[in-house]
């Protein structure tokens, strides 16, 4: 029913990271570093230089469009804008990429969408533990330290047939 695979695995994945300010753009820098990936960076035209790449236009129109582009989406910034950007492309929890949001001195990192089957519950935990951040993820299996279904069937590549037994399941187990 339009469920994409598994995501790619990790040194698959299509990632982007976004911010609109110089601290978010240092941030952003020492992240990519450390994550050792050849992320691009997206930024405000007045931040752009070799490093980084400049949105053009709008950035709330950019980031939708990252959204569409990507596996994973890092936004450095407020998570008001964040949600305003990708609510006119929101799609379905099955395709929708990982999106995670952190602020720029790197306090918090927050899983926003796509926590199990986008994978933006790990990508946050990763995050968190390379900066020494605190990791905010609020799916309920994850809170209650339970097994979540959608986290077992994507580590063993399977889709759902039924995603409600999958969610009734995974009730059950909460």
């Amino acid at each position: 029913d339009g469920e994409r695979a598994a995501m790619p695995s990790d040194s698959q994945a299509r990632y982007a990271i976004a911010t609109v300010t110089a601290v978010g753009k240092d941030l952003a820098l020492t992240l990519r570093e450390k994550l050792g990936k050849e992320i691009p960076i997206y930024t405000t035209p007045r931040l752009a230089d070799d490093r980084v790449i400049a949105i053009e236009g709008r950035v709330i129109e950019a980031l939708g469009q990252l959204f569409q582009e990507v596996d994973v989406l890092i936004c450095i910034m407020a998570i008001g804008a964040v949600v305003r950007a990708i609510a006119p492309v929101l799609k379905d929890k099955a395709s929708d990429p990982a999106v995670v949001v952190m602020d720029e001195k790197a306090t918090n990192v927050i899983s926003l969408l796509s926590g199990h089957l986008g994978g933006a519950n790990q990508v946050t935990r990763d995050i968190a533990e390379l900066l020494g951040s605190n990791p905010v993820i609020t799916t309920a299996t994850d809170v209650q330290k339970k097994f979540a279904v959608d986290v077992f069937a994507k580590k063993q590549s399977l889709l759902f047939s039924n995603r409600v037994l999958a969610k009734k399941i995974s009730a059950a187990i909460l």
